[in-house]
Order: C-alpha cells, then sequence, then structure tokens
C-alpha cells in the first residue's frame, strides 16, 4: 500500500473524527451565546486559556518524548515501548498532582488579579483536576496515533468533549449551575474517558515498578519543549489578556466567540497535523524524505489559504448563523484568526530539521522571540484597535514565528523549501482576505467573490501545478 494512499486514509479519518466534533460545538455555540452573556463568555474562555496553560506545566514535553522515544525504541519491541510508556505515565500523575496542588494554592492570588476574587476555589478545584485528567487520556490516546490508528485516536480525543456535552447541558439549564456547571460538567466528561482510556492500553502499562531511571532522559528531551510550549502558550493567549485589561470581559466574550468559529478551519489543519507528523517522523531519516517535506509544504499551504479566504467570504453568514445580535460585529475577525491556525499546522512541516536534529532549545528560543514580539504587538495594537488589533497582532506573531522555524530547519538539516512560491501563496490569501472585509460581502458581493475566485485559482495553482511553481522557482533563481 502506498504511503500516498495510507496517508490519505488517515487524514479522511482524522478529518471526518474532528468534523464530528467540531460541528457538536458550533452546533452548542448558538446554545452557549443564548445561555451566556458576553461577558460570561469571556470568563469561561479567559478560565479555559488559563487551564490551557496548567496543562503545558504538567505535560513537561512528555507528549513529545513520547513520540520520539516509541519511534525509537520500536525494533526492540513491545516491552521497550511500554517502559516507555509505563515511565511517562507514572511521570505525568506524579508531577500532575504536585502541580495541581501548587496550582490551587495560589488560587486566591489568580481569582483577584483576574476575577475580582468573584470566583470561588471550588471553580478552580473542578478546572484544574478536569486538566489534569485530560492530560492522562491524551497520552493514551497518543499511542494509537503512533501506531498508525487513527479511528482510535479520534475516539478517545472526541469522547472526551462529547461526554461533557450532557453534563454540561444538564448543569447549567436544569440546575442553573452558571459558568461553575459549565466547568463540572467538561471535567466529568474528562474523568469518564480518562478510565475508558486507561483500560484499552493496559498491554503497555508495567506499573510492577516506577521506571524512574527513564525520567533524566524523558525530561532532558521534553522540559526544553515545555518550556517552549509555554511560551507558545503566551504567543498564542496574550491577546486575550490584553483585551481583558483594556476592554474587559464583554469584548474578550465577543472575541472568543470569533475565535471559536475560526476554528472551522481545523476540520482541515488538525486531521493533517494528526496523520502528518509520524510520517514527517519517519520522513525525516529517509533518502527522498526533505524532497516530500518541501513538496507537502505547497499543498498544505494551497488548501489552507483557500479555506481561509473562503471561510472570509462566508463569515457574516457564519457569524449570525451561531451566534446572537450581540455577537455579529465579530465577522471581521474570523478570518483573520484563521492563519494562526494555519500556521500551527505548518509548524509540523517547517519544523522538522529542529526535530531531527534534537536541538529542541532552537525552537524555545524562537517561541521567546515570537512571544516578546507577540505582547509587543498587543500591547500597541489593542489600546488603540481593540479586538481587531489584537487578532491582527497574534497573525502577525505567528507568521514571524514561522518564518524563524522554516529558517532555523534550513540552517539545521539544510532542508529547503519553495520560499517563493509559499511567499505568493500566503501574500495572494492575505491581501484576499483584507479586500473582502474592507468591500464587506453584504455591500460589494461580486467584489468579493471575484477576489475569493480569483485568489483561490492563483493560490491552487501553486499548490498543484508543478509548471507553475517551477517555473516561478526558476525565474527566482535566474533574477537571484
Amino acid at each position: 500500500m502506498r504511503l500516498s494512499y495510507k496517508f490519505s486514509r488517515e487524514t479522511l479519518i482524522y478529518g471526518i473524527g474532528i468534523l464530528i466534533t467540531r460541528s457538536i460545538i458550533l452546533i452548542l455555540l448558538p446554545l452557549y451565546t443564548r445561555i451566556f452573556s458576553p461577558s460570561e463568555y469571556g470568563r469561561i474562555e479567559l478560565l479555559t486559556q488559563i487551564g490551557f496553560l496548567v496543562g503545558e506545566v504538567i505535560n513537561l514535553g512528555m507528549d513529545s518524548a513520547q513520540s520520539l522515544y516509541f519511534n525509537k525504541v520500536k525494533d526492540d519491541g513491545i516491552k521497550a515501548q511500554a517502559r516507555i510508556i509505563s515511565s511517562i505515565m507514572q511521570l505525568r500523575i506524579i508531577w500532575g498532582s504536585i502541580v495541581l496542588f501548587i496550582i490551587l494554592f495560589s488560587s486566591g492570588f489568580i481569582n483577584i488579579i483576574l476575577f475580582n476574587s468573584e470566583l470561588s476555589f471550588q471553580y478552580f478545584f473542578i478546572l484544574f483536576l478536569g486538566i489534569l485528567l485530560n492530560q492522562i487520556t491524551y497520552q493514551c490516546a497518543e499511542i494509537f496515533r503512533l501506531r498508525y490508528l487513527p479511528t482510535n485516536f479520534i475516539l478517545f480525543t472526541s469522547l472526551s468533549t462529547l461526554l461533557g456535552i450532557p453534563f454540561i447541558i444538564l448543569f447549567v439549564l436544569k440546575i442553573k449551575l452558571g459558568i461553575f456547571g459549565f466547568l463540572l460538567g467538561t471535567t466529568i466528561g474528562h474523568l469518564i474517558t480518562s478510565i475508558y482510556a486507561i483500560s484499552k492500553i493496559r498491554s503497555y502499562l508495567y506499573f510492577e515498578k516506577i521506571y524512574i531511571n527513564l525520567w533524566p532522559k524523558i525530561l532532558k528531551f521534553g522540559v526544553p519543549l515545555s518550556l517552549s510550549t509555554v511560551i507558545f502558550y503566551l504567543m498564542n493567549t496574550a491577546d486575550r489578556y490584553f483585551i481583558e485589561i483594556y476592554n474587559g470581559d464583554y469584548e474578550l466574550g465577543i472575541y472568543s466567540a470569533a475565535a471559536k468559529l475560526s476554528l472551522i478551519i481545523t476540520g482541515f489543519v488538525a486531521p493533517f497535523r494528526y496523520a502528518w507528523w509520524p510520517r514527517a517522523m519517519n520522513l525525516i531519516y529517509e533518502k527522498n524524505g526533505h524532497k516530500l517535506i518541501s513538496e507537502m509544504s505547497k499543498i498544505y499551504l494551497s488548501i489552507s489559504c483557500i479555506l481561509m479566504i473562503l471561510l472570509t467570504f462566508f463569515s457574516q453568514i457564519i457569524i449570525k448563523s451561531f451566534t446572537t445580535v450581540e455577537y455579529y460585529q465579530a465577522w471581521k475577525l474570523i478570518g483573520i484568526l484563521v492563519w494562526p491556525i494555519i500556521c500551527y499546522g505548518f509548524y509540523t512541516i517547517c519544523s522538522v530539521g529542529i526535530w531531527k536534529s534534537e536541538k529542541t532549545l532552537y525552537g524555545t528560543l524562537s517561541n521567546f522571540f515570537a512571544a516578546i514580539i507577540g505582547i509587543l504587538l498587543n500591547y500597541l495594537m489593542v489600546p488603540r484597535y481593540g479586538s481587531l488589533g489584537a487578532a491582527i497582532a497574534t497573525s502577525l506573531t505567528f507568521t514571524f514565528w514561522i518564518i524563524l522555524i522554516t529558517f532555523l530547519t534550513k540552517q539545521l538539516e539544510n532542508i529547503k523549501f519553495p520560499y517563493l512560491v509559499l511567499f505568493t501563496q500566503a501574500s495572494t490569501a492575505i491581501i484576499s482576505v483584507y479586500i473582502i472585509i474592507i468591500n464587506d460581502p453584504s455591500k460589494k458581493p461580486f467584489i468579493c467573490f471575484m477576489t475569493f475566485i480569483l485568489s483561490s485559482l492563483i493560490c491552487f495553482s501553486l499548490g498543484f501545478n508543478d509548471r507553475i511553481s517551477t517555473k516561478i522557482i526558476n525565474s527566482s533563481k535566474k533574477n537571484y
């Protein structure tokens, strides 16, 4: 069975699973935006982002270490892989419990700074417990992804979300627990899924002893990545904190609705990441792997840019379909917020040089510089332009980040990308999004539609027509 067929099949399975999960989340968005005011929705977003940060601290880069060493010891058999997985699970539970205790101890400070002391201790306990349980679930699910079993991976990651939904509806609508009900329902979903997930990977869990001897190796590889991920968190969420500080819960709620709707693009980006990453880890060691990685960069960006332009064109219809009138002004943000998600997917292509060289510190430094840029841009733009400034600042931050990572991959492993083709694709998409927003599809539909058609044709031709893309590359070399 050819690699391309396997990859396409796995991507399709990931796509279907994620599409189902995202569809349910989108279906629930009209419900959430009706039972929660923009201010309450903004507060849920802030709690969610804090939870993500705690999750990254608990993770300590162990998911990446598991991906690397699972493949590295595969020739030694399932027992060697089980020792790696068991060691990481033990470390995750012990370290996660310590982090949970420390964070809960400091939750009062968080409450004062961000929530004006309006939330009780129970809010933070339920939130952080759910995060720890979800970390355990995700480690179990990752094993199936590494074994090229996308259906099982999707099952566990989707269940974690789906099982929480009926409890959320019960606690929020019936028992009237408000924001606390949302957190409680989510955590119960994580609890049920984590128990089920552990039961399904028992053959990979050897708990007859604690494999502390493997921890130094795992931590040596994972901790720099963990620091990198925490910095990435700051890069990705600085916009939320600046909006909260300068504009308040209400504006953050509107921004959050646009951010949720921009996740429609993950129907493509997420399955691509899940299917591509294990393949990329193998391709970096193969003879023609670099060429295939370079080709994939054009194809991925081509499809992503077309989808970004499409979502921008239909953003008014999307926002009106899923929210109430209080959120309608957020339509301009959707297309802009799609770009960081596209960059996040492209990272799995352009970062392979860092992973192959195992110089993860370079990734950490890249995230650090990008986070500094992001904080600076948000500081300059949010006070003046509000949510629109935050969206633009975040998109510029991710653009800088991807350029830097691509440069490092070239320097470390000499993996060459079709830079001019990628630049033309990205520029075409960004300019098109700008044209559609300033012309407003409801006022000038013809101009916006023609912009979508022409720019999509350009992006598609550059991504899939080797003649055109090769001509551009050769032309640039002659000029050089």
